[in-house]
């Protein structure tokens, strides 16, 4: 049996949660493509990670190619981005080495941004 006190403050920290809780989402864009993040109406963009670079073989590889390298970051890539990005509702950007950098020349790279 949960005591009285701690009943009504995990109903309180829940309901805090949802209330000011906020969703995060996961958006990928291939090399060479435009890319949008957004939030709803009153809220703004906050970027918890980034990269610009490889960590899986499956996205943004249609052809399946197996040699490109799946260890790829961009290290600046967060920091780009929160600076381009953070605290806006809406972002648009050219996904491509000429604005992120080329951690990795001969892999073909995407996005992967947290926010």
């Amino acid at each position: 049996m949960v005591p009285k006190i701690y009943s009504c403050l995990l109903t309180l920290i829940v309901s805090c949660t949802v209330t000011i809780g906020s969703e995060r989402r996961t958006k990928y864009g291939c090399e060479g493509g435009d890319m949008s993040i957004g939030c709803e109406e009153g809220t703004t963009i906050s970027i918890v990670r980034a990269n610009f670079g490889r960590f899986s073989i499956s996205i943004c590889n249609e052809l399946g190619n197996t040699s490109w390298s799946t260890h790829c970051i961009q290290p600046t890539t967060l920091r780009d981005l929160r600076g381009r990005c953070g605290g806006k509702q809406h972002c648009s950007f050219e996904v491509k080495s000429e604005v992120f950098g080329d951690a990795c020349p001969t892999t073909y790279k995407y996005m992967e941004v947290h926010y």
